[in-house]
């Protein structure tokens, strides 16, 4: 069984890496002057990635959710990836839960097509020394209400996302990645869903990496 959504950042697995102490920023939520801007940020981080194409992964999802009853799941699934946000998530079995973390991969996109989705600035403070602090608006009002990604100075990939959702739910994200080959790719993804419906707690391993593998576009729900 299969069924689109936008992308990783994965945006599931636990969230707020820890940020340390905060150094001070402009009141606006501007960064200090040696900083770049938030648009040239999210153009160097989607430059990172110049030269994946695609890319397929096995995932592993380990479950704690509470809801009428509680449940704890755990779910195997494959992950495909094709430029520019194509994003797949195809469970081995998919019971509900897995369809809402299919929808939580379509809610992102990545920072190669995030200027073309969301309003894009600063946070207030916008660093702390250590990473930059994002918030995405989106353009077309819809379930999401905003979205805090937390971004790795040195590495400039997503270290931890929030999203906020208008029904007043929150997930939380926080990512550990790895090099592999000539990238840096999600290694854990921690997430806490806290939403009308039900919590959760779900941690994700990904693992068996094929970088450039060819992917028929008949592979994503969309059809390309």
């Amino acid at each position: 069984m299969k069924r689109a959504f936008g992308q990783v950042a994965v945006a599931f697995l636990a969230c707020a890496a820890a940020m340390t102490a905060w150094l001070p920023a402009n009141a606006n939520g501007s960064p200090a002057p040696s900083a770049p801007t938030a648009a040239a940020l999210v153009a160097e981080m989607a430059q990172r990635t110049h030269g994946l194409n695609s890319y397929t992964a096995r995932v592993h999802f380990d479950t704690d959710v509470h809801a009428f009853v509680d449940l704890h799941p755990a779910l195997d699934a494959s992950y495909y990836f094709k430029r520019p946000d194509k994003v797949e998530l195809v469970f081995d079995s998919l019971p509900a839960l897995g369809r809402q973390f299919q929808h939580l991969y379509a809610s992102q996109g990545t920072p190669e097509t995030w200027p073309q989705t969301y309003d894009i600035a600063y946070a207030t403070p916008a660093e702390d020394g250590k990473s930059f602090f994002l918030q995405l608006v989106p353009k077309k009002q819809g379930n999401v209400d905003r979205i805090a990604v937390t971004v790795d100075r040195q590495t400039l990939t997503v270290v931890a996302t929030q999203w906020r959702y208008r029904s007043g739910g929150v997930i939380t994200m926080s990512q550990q990645s790895r090099r592999v080959g000539d990238f840096v790719l999600p290694q854990t993804q921690t997430a806490d869903f806290s939403l009308p419906s039900y919590k959760a707690h779900v941690v994700s391993t990904y693992s068996d990496y094929r970088l450039n593998a060819v992917i028929p576009d008949s592979i994503f729900t969309d059809g390309g």
